[in-house]
Parts: C-alpha cells; sequence; structure tokens
C-alpha cells in the first residue's frame, strides 16, 4: 500500500507537475509499433528502470499517440530495496528525464505519424 501511495505522488509531483506529463504512469505494459520502438530507444539516453519512463516521455513529447489501459497486476514478490533507500536515486532520475525531454519542444505535435517525426 505504502509502495502504491509513493508511487501516485511520483507520478503526480514529478511528472505531472514538474515535467507536465498528462497521463497517469509511465511503468508497466507497453505495446509499441516496431519502427516507433526503435526510434524511441535509439533516441533515449537512460538505462536502468528510469529508461521505460523515458521511452513514454519521449513518445508524448514526439507526438505519439498514447493510450492508457487500466490493467491491475498483482506483485507477489517482497520490494528488494526500502522505498526510503530508493529517494536518492527517484531525484537522479527525474533530473535525467528533465535532461532528456529538453532535447524537444514542449508543446508535442498532434499525433500522427510517429515515425516521420522520429527520423
Amino acid at each position: 500500500m505504502k509502495r502504491r501511495a509513493l508511487t501516485l505522488l511520483y507520478n503526480y509531483i514529478f511528472l505531472r507537475l514538474l515535467i507536465g506529463y498528462p497521463g497517469t504512469d509511465t511503468h508497466g505494459l507497453k505495446s509499441l509499433e516496431r519502427a516507433v520502438a526503435q526510434k524511441l530507444c535509439e533516441t533515449a539516453v537512460t538505462t536502468d528502470e528510469v529508461f521505460q519512463t523515458e521511452i513514454v516521455l519521449l513518445a508524448w513529447r514526439l507526438g505519439v499517440k498514447i493510450e492508457e489501459i487500466p490493467v491491475q497486476i498483482l506483485e507477489k514478490r517482497s520490494p528488494t530495496v526500502t522505498v526510503f533507500r530508493r529517494i536518492p536515486k527517484v531525484l537522479n532520475t527525474v533530473r535525467a528525464l528533465r535532461q532528456s525531454l529538453a532535447r524537444f519542444p514542449k508543446n508535442p505535435p498532434q499525433p500522427s505519424s510517429a515515425v516521420n517525426r522520429l527520423a
């Protein structure tokens, strides 16, 4: 429960307020057209667990249409790292994401041919 509350807080404060992302989450399952995925992966500059967030944010910033489909997943394993030990890393990830997004305009173009914009 604590992890879910902190995730909601992260999504609201960091993603919505600081970055302006209109979605509700950037983690979880993703489905992308191969050409779009390939260009996004080539454009990304982060690694590790931040990579999947950067992919979604890059897609959004570049005008790729994003649809969120709610899915509930029951995590059966315990977290390997405590929430408080993750805070310094989270702050670093926000900085890395902001630097990555700074390469592209803040007002994303309207969704159309995503592959053409990424070329």
